[in-house]
């Protein structure tokens, strides 16, 4: 193998994988021999088998026998010849996406850093558990994608921490990304930097906080709806839990929706769910568990109760991408109720 030294009295190995040997094609055509030897001693034993002088007469077979053996002899050919082998980078693709499809899971953007996605990984899957705990929603394991080469639309929520190593987007990753929030993907910015005083519509001479400027980058790069801070009577504040906010490792940070899904029905559209979440208070952190289950960062100092209530509020983030304003229709009830009646 190239690049190894060679070492006296080592061994190298190759665990590549091997190509296999079709033996198909080869079991048919003796198959096929066998079939016809059985054919000529049968009716050698029942004595129908024609004579010499009589196998002239069926001489005008002969070429009809030698097509019959060429074609077969092509078929086996044919059927010898390796298989096209589909690329393993484009078969770990298929299976993501065919496990996405399968099973509803959340999923997480890999940024590059890889101390933020093994955070994003724990936290998701922390709250995967609480989810599945607490709600009908039995989340598979979630998934870290790329938006350059794989597909969003399998995921309901997904992940975004801001960090500074993010990789840069190309135009076919923000095309995806823009294709999935138009078409009812929602998507959780995560600027991680509450501490810095987060606040998205600042004028641009004022100093922005490190997530802050990467997420100005990025939403730069896409087709966004205005946005306006969360208002109070939100279905997102009772999706799940009645909430009046949504703390992470760091609490007291506003969270941004488009302004049309500040309101139940918009005129244009019939079910208005905000295709952007933004907040700074580091959710990930707050959800990250280890395998047994403890968590595995610390948190503010609001200790277990801020933590119990950074669970609850992913759990209305994620019930909220999971069903829309269906608490908002509730309020209705009454008023299509009496109208059936009449």
């Amino acid at each position: 193998m190239q690049g190894l030294p060679e070492l006296p009295g080592a061994r190298v190995h190759d665990f590549a994988p091997e190509e296999e040997i079709g033996l198909s094609p080869w079991l048919l055509s003796f198959a096929l021999v066998l079939l016809l030897i059985d054919g000529a001693v049968t009716l050698l034993l029942l004595r129908r088998l024609p004579g010499w002088k009589s196998l002239k007469t069926h001489a005008g077979m002969a070429p009809v026998i030698l097509c019959v053996l060429l074609f077969s002899g092509l078929i086996s050919s044919a059927a010898a010849q390796p298989r096209a082998q589909t690329p393993a980078q484009n078969s770990g693709d298929d299976r993501l996406a065919l496990e996405a499809a399968l099973e509803t899971r959340l999923a997480y953007i890999i940024t590059g850093d890889a101390g933020l996605d093994a955070v994003s990984a724990a936290g998701l899957a922390g709250l995967t558990r609480v989810l599945r705990m607490r709600t009908a929603f039995e989340a598979a394991p979630p998934h870290g994608i790329n938006p350059e080469t794989e597909e969003l639309v399998f995921y309901p929520l997904i992940y975004w921490p801001m960090t500074g190593k993010q990789l840069p987007l190309t135009d076919k990753a923000l095309a995806r990304i823009d294709a999935y929030m138009k078409n009812g993907g929602t998507i959780l910015f995560d600027t991680r930097d509450q501490l810095t005083a987060f606040n998205l519509p600042r004028s641009a001479e004022d100093a922005a906080g490190p997530g802050e400027t990467v997420l100005r980058r990025i939403l730069g790069g896409l087709d966004i709806p205005p946005l306006a801070p969360l208002a109070e009577d939100h279905v997102l504040n009772k999706s799940f839990y009645l909430l009046r906010d949504f703390p992470g490792r760091y609490s007291g940070g506003r969270i941004w929706v488009t302004a049309s899904a500040n309101s139940y029905m918009d005129a244009n559209s019939v079910d208005v769910v905000s295709s952007i979440l933004i907040g700074a208070n580091d959710w990930a952190a707050a959800w990250a568990v280890d395998w047994s289950g403890e968590p595995l960062m610390n948190i503010g100092s609001g200790g277990a109760r801020q933590r119990e209530l950074a669970y609850r509020a992913g759990v209305n983030l994620v019930m909220y991408a999971l069903t829309g304003n269906y608490k908002a229709d509730q309020v209705h009830m009454p008023a299509l109720l009496e109208r059936l009646g009449q």
